[in-house]
């Protein structure tokens, strides 16, 4: 049976009963509102289980109620959890064999008895419940209604397990810090989506996940050793990924977007022993819910800063929710992965959905439906739509100008384009097997496609915003693309001279620094003079491998005696960099052997733990005033 709320103590709200009869005994458990690690209930049972019997209930002196049944047996367990039994007539009933257990932290306490005694011939006994005050002079603080033990309440509280913001997956450090992070929680503890996911597959509690649908995200978990875990909850209906906002409503309720605007309503406190537990407030909504049968309560939110990912919060939540059979988890499980849909993205750019739908079928029209897609899962709810001339829809134009490049071949030498809709010229520098997109502004190379006869299009180059944003970046600077030099990033850049296969620009600044872009029969030559700063190249190997099982290990740097870097994926392509400046490659899967363990705030992860998955970055200091580094291709 279920009771409504009372306007009394919460140690004193008896808010549900059960009963059953188990081998040799007879079990009641009582659900009060909260109840303290160190406080104790002082409760009376009035049992009916024949004909006959007695109304009146004692309790201090010569006070006394009357019960609403005639009992025949009543329990009593006093403030030192000692329990007795007696008869009609007041006596004590023998042989018993009366235990009481306890838990605070489920708010809960079970009664055993003997179940001969309790039944006796019958099939069912009626009983009713009496919460006292620990003073017994002040009497009856919460009763229940009579209910019988054949009998099943009706009430109960709908509730759905809805999370957003759950996995940051661009980079090594990202993905850890956000699975299982050192100071990442709330109170600047361990805390991540692991403690969350194992928690639900522990209690076999379906959760909902938004924003972890998209390949990339995928990649990262695979890259993790996680995937199989995240694949197998999902087909046993213990993970839903909803891929958009539509998704979230059915997954999660009408509630969902209310949820999303803040932290959730699932708010925890901390007992005086350090074990969190629901706060009162929730479990008082959650009562609440119980009588309100159209309601579904969404529990949850944005799991960064939330509790919910600090190890055994979630933990001690699903086993509250699964110890009490009143409140019920609406299992929306499995997964809406319609990547492709385009109504999933129907408040974008229609411009935008135009290119892509209409670019020709290629691994680089598909990168460039991942970065849109990956740009969408980033979004927080409620946010507005990309503006046509952002970094993330000038990079997909790029890329679909590599992808119509690739379909058909073409050789260019030109700086009067607009490859990414901004109404600025970019340049392209093309032949049969080569096709490089330049920026004017920072004079850098945001991507390089090489295209081989027999396997068809590979990327080479391509900038970190490619796979992140701004405000996903973790300790490491963006890298926009090639030839990139902190100092002129933001400096305009001027054509100083054309030539078949060759682009010189010159900066605007008045330090006149010149970049070079030139294709060679084996790759492209990139040079700068009169250069202070480091340059870098940020290369970026068919990033579509990293959908494919198992693609951490195929990625690997080589440095040969000569002093030449190669960075390759196995079975695949390979660039060797060639520099006569001194140089170092970093590279994102330098931490690969520890990151399967949990992140260590003591552990140097060096710098291409920092970088965007599946990137490495060749940086090269000038001598001189120059640098200049020949990427040759080995297909």
């Amino acid at each position: 049976m279920l009771d409504s709320l009372d306007a009394i103590e919460p140690s004193l709200d008896l808010i549900a009963a059960y009963s059953r009869s188990h081998e040799d005994l007879f079990q009641l458990r009582l659900d009060y509102l909260d109840i303290g690690p160190d406080e104790s209930q002082t409760i009376l049972v009035a049992i009916d289980n024949k004909p006959g019997g007695n109304i009146f209930v004692p309790l201090s002196g010569s006070l006394s109620i009357s019960s609403d049944i005639a009992w025949d047996l009543l329990i009593s367990v006093d403030g030192n959890n000692r329990i007795t039994v007696l008869n009609a007539g007041f006596s004590a009933v023998a042989g018993a064999q009366a235990r009481l257990e306890c838990e605070p932290s489920m708010d809960m306490i079970t009664i055993n008895l003997r179940r001969d005694l309790i039944m006796g011939d019958s099939s069912f006994v009626n009983i009713q419940v009496f919460s006292l005050f620990p003073d017994a002079t002040m009497g009856v603080a919460d009763y229940t209604s009579v209910f019988s033990s054949d009998q099943v309440a009706a009430e109960h509280a709908n509730v759905t397990l809805c999370f957003w913001n759950t996995f940051q997956s661009n980079t090594p450090a990202q993905a850890l810090r956000s699975w299982d992070g050192a100071h990442a929680g709330p109170r600047s503890s361990r805390h991540g989506l692991r403690y969350l996911v194992e928690a639900a597959k522990l209690t076999q509690t379906p959760i909902v996940l938004w924003g972890l649908s998209t390949p990339s995200h995928h990649a990262t978990l695979d890259y993790l050793g996680v995937l199989d875990t995240i694949n197998e909850m999902e087909s046993e209906k213990l993970l839903a990924l909803p891929s958009s906002l539509s998704d979230v409503s059915v997954f999660c309720g009408n509630n969902a977007i209310e949820l999303f605007g803040g932290n959730g309503y699932a708010q925890f406190e901390t007992l005086s022993n350090n074990a969190p537990k629901f706060s009162l407030d929730l479990r008082r909504s959650l009562l609440g819910a119980a009588f309100l049968p159209e309601t579904t309560m969404a529990l949850g939110g944005d799991l960064s800063v939330s509790e919910w990912g600090v190890p055994g919060v979630a933990l001690i939540a699903f086993e509250y929710i699964n110890n009490h059979p009143w409140v019920r988890v609406a299992s929306q499980g499995g997964a809406n992965n319609n990547y492709d849909t385009p109504q999933m993205i129907t408040y974008a750019d229609n411009a935008i959905l135009y290119e892509l739908r209409t670019s020709p079928p290629n691994p680089l029209t598909d990168t460039a439906w991942g970065m849109m897609l990956d740009q969408l899962a980033a979004r927080e709810p409620g946010e507005g739509t990309l503006p046509p001339n952002s970094v993330s829809y000038g990079l997909i134009g790029h890329m679909l100008a590599g992808a119509q490049w690739a379909e058909s071949p073409y050789e260019k030498t030109d700086c009067t384009v607009d490859l990414d809709w901004d109404g600025e010229y970019e340049c392209v520098l093309s032949n049969r097997q080569y096709f490089i997109s330049i920026e004017l502004i920072g004079g850098m190379s945001t991507f390089a496609f090489f295209l081989d006869a027999s396997s068809g299009v590979h990327q080479i180059i391509g900038p970190t915003f490619q796979f992140t944003t701004i405000a996903n970046l973790d300790d490491s600077s963006p890298i926009p693309g090639a030839l990139y030099d902190i100092e002129t990033m933001e400096v305009r850049y001027q054509v100083d001279a054309l030539y078949p296969g060759t682009i010189v620009l010159i900066s605007q600044d008045g330090m006149a620094i010149r970049k070079s872009f030139s294709l060679t029969p084996d790759g492209i030559r990139l040079m700068a003079n009169n250069v202070q700063s480091s340059i870098s190249i940020p290369l970026t190997l068919d990033p579509w491998q990293r959908f494919e099982a198992g693609w951490g290990q195929g990625y690997y740097a080589e440095l040969s005696p000569s002093k030449i870097w190669t960075w390759s994926i196995r079975s695949g392509i390979s660039v060797a960099l060639n520099s006569p400046n001194p140089n170092t490659l970093r590279y994102f899967n330098v931490s690969q052997g520890t990151i399967s363990r949990p992140e260590d705030p003591n552990r140097d992860y060096t710098a291409g733990h920092y970088l965007p998955f599946p990137m490495a970055v060749l940086d090269v200091q000038p001598s001189g005033g120059k640098a200049s580094v020949d990427i040759s291709i080995i297909p």
